[in-house]
């Protein structure tokens, strides 16, 4: 038997009703144990990935660094090749005066969005 690549139609419909309602803690509780499940799901990692961004995005917003870039890790574990992660870890870096770490992040922001506005702020 196959395993199979994504989870049911259904499974995903609540995910992404959780995500379109700005329901991070269903979105994580039921997502994250699907994605153990699937963890070739493009769907799925999409969505856990744009999830741990926000959360690191408001951690940012609240001068909470660290739980920040915890978030942004996060969100880089379920799909590595995302830019926008990279180029909030750049940010925070950068404000915390690590320019190795921010040059890398924003570095590897731009390899995977040579035309992200973002990074050339």
């Amino acid at each position: 038997m196959a395993i199979k690549k994504n989870p049911e139609q259904d499974e995903l419909k609540k995910i992404l009703n959780y995500f379109h309602e700005g329901n991070i803690e269903m979105v994580i509780k039921t997502g994250v144990p699907l994605f153990k499940k699937y963890p070739k799901s493009d769907t799925l990692s999409q969505i856990l990935t744009e999830t741990y961004n926000a959360i690191g995005s408001n951690l940012y917003l609240q001068n909470k660094y660290g739980e920040a870039i915890e978030a942004f890790y996060k969100a880089l574990e379920f799909k590595s090749d995302y830019a926008s992660p990279y180029n909030n870890l750049g940010i925070i870096f950068e404000k915390q005066d690590n320019n190795k770490k921010s040059e890398k992040s924003f570095l590897k922001a731009l390899e995977l969005n040579p035309k992200s506005a973002d990074v050339y702020r």
